[in-house]
């Protein structure tokens, strides 16, 4: 122990000392402090630019945030996508076997039902094509549940829609969850069961999600929402069929093909040049770049729509109603122009450079050949009837109509000029 006469014998030079390596262990915390808040701050502001340039991104801050913290053994593929599916490979559009395209049906089962009525729909000759977005927004959850089974039941094909995408990312994830909750017998008796649904899980009927989870939901997806209820209540049979629709769809180069605007047929040559290919996506797909040298026409291979960069991102597949600069595609309907006047353009540029006069030229070697799209998706458009595109979408779950497109030949009760093609609005 050290007395008071001591401590007053002590060398008082040593006491400033010590307050000198006090006052710069102070500084060099503060000066690390502020660092590590600047940093934080820089951080932060650019995701917030990413945010403003690109909104509606995959690259989203929110996504980024996911993806950077995320641990991998709570990374799962809940989207488990099919991307494509060619089907009608052997089909003859002059035959009695017809392809009846529909836009989206949000649980508007009835009206599906009455419109298939009124167009003599037969199920041994013809081929029903749903263009996604099968349930969801209808405000009873059971009709979105009977619009799925009765596709299923019907052998209908269809693609996925941004809200079947929602509904499937939910199944799956409670899913991949539910072995924390239920008993290992429930879970053998679920494996068993093809018609099984997921009511009966208590840990799903709560109002808010397992704390332990709060942070771990799909994509920042809200707990109780009617995409998880309908993902809930799913019988499981019809939620495998569900997630086996595909992205995109399309049927074999036609050799004339329907200008839906004036339902008229546009007659082309039959070489193989001048075949065309139809495809169905739900929100719409981009084409190919047109080279702006022709020099880069000779070297470049001819690549398909689907190996098209936008293309192979399912958010411009599934999502997208505009483009920004630089080709970027958005959800956002007020902001860029719509995806279909690109599209129409380059079809238009394609389609000029197909003439004779310009066949062989290295100038029409980037498209080969015009190529038509067929979605939904856009109901504030409605009814969109362009030269290379069709839209389906025209807001039946919203009071307004359900419309189709025919390929092929018409009933005898359906009075249009086109026997080839002709879209039917129709009021519920």
């Amino acid at each position: 122990m050290i007395d008071s006469k001591q401590q007053q014998q002590q060398p008082a030079s040593t006491v400033p000392s010590v307050t000198t390596v006090t006052s710069k262990a102070k500084a060099v915390g503060y000066r690390a402090r502020l660092r590590t808040i600047s940093l934080f701050l820089l951080t932060t502001i650019i995701l917030l630019l990413f945010d403003f340039y690109t909104p509606d991104s995959e690259y989203s801050s929110s996504k980024l945030f996911h993806k950077i913290f995320d641990k991998k053994e709570h990374q799962h593929d809940y989207d488990k996508f099919v991307w494509h599916k060619d089907i009608l490979s052997d089909w003859d559009p002059n035959s009695d076997h017809r392809l009846i395209a529909l836009g989206d049906i949000h649980g508007m089962v009835d009206s599906l039902k009455e419109l298939l009525e009124k167009l003599n729909y037969d199920p041994k000759s013809d081929t029903v094509l749903l263009v996604g977005d099968l349930a969801a927004k209808h405000p009873k959850i059971q009709a979105s549940l009977d619009t799925i089974r009765y596709a299923r039941e019907s052998n209908f094909e269809a693609v996925r829609g941004n809200h079947d995408e929602y509904i499937i990312i939910w199944r799956n994830w409670m899913e991949v969850n539910r072995n924390k909750f239920v008993t290992s017998d429930h879970l053998s008796l679920y494996e068993a069961d093809e018609f099984a649904t997921l009511q009966t899980d208590q840990w799903l009927q709560a109002s808010q999600p397992p704390h332990h989870l709060k942070n771990k939901l799909p994509n920042g997806m809200d707990w109780g929402t009617q995409h998880f209820e309908i993902a809930r209540r799913l019988p499981k049979n019809d939620f495998h069929w569900l997630l086996e629709r595909s992205l995109t769809i399309y049927i074999s180069p036609l050799q004339s093909v329907p200008t839906p605007s004036t339902n008229s047929l546009r007659n082309l040559n039959t070489d193989a040049q001048s075949e065309h290919r139809t495809y169905f996506v739900h929100a719409g797909m981009l084409p190919w770049v047109p080279p702006t040298e022709p020099e880069g026409d000779k070297a470049r291979e001819v690549m398909t729509l689907l190996g098209v960069k936008e293309n192979k991102d399912p958010y411009t597949l599934l999502e997208m109603r505009g483009l920004k600069k630089g080709r970027r595609p958005t959800k956002n309907a007020s902001k860029g122009k719509p995806w279909y006047k690109y599209w129409n353009k380059t079809m238009r540029t394609c389609d000029d450079q197909s003439t004779p006069s310009s066949r062989g030229s290295s100038a029409r070697a980037w498209c080969q050949r015009t190529q038509y799209v067929v979605y939904g998706h856009w109901a504030g458009k409605g009814l969109t009837l362009k030269p290379w595109s069709i839209g389906l979408d025209s807001g039946c779950v919203y009071g307004r109509q359900l419309s189709a497109l025919v390929l092929g030949q018409l009933p005898p009760t359906v009075k249009k000029s086109s026997p080839f093609t002709s879209p039917y609005p129709y009021s519920n």
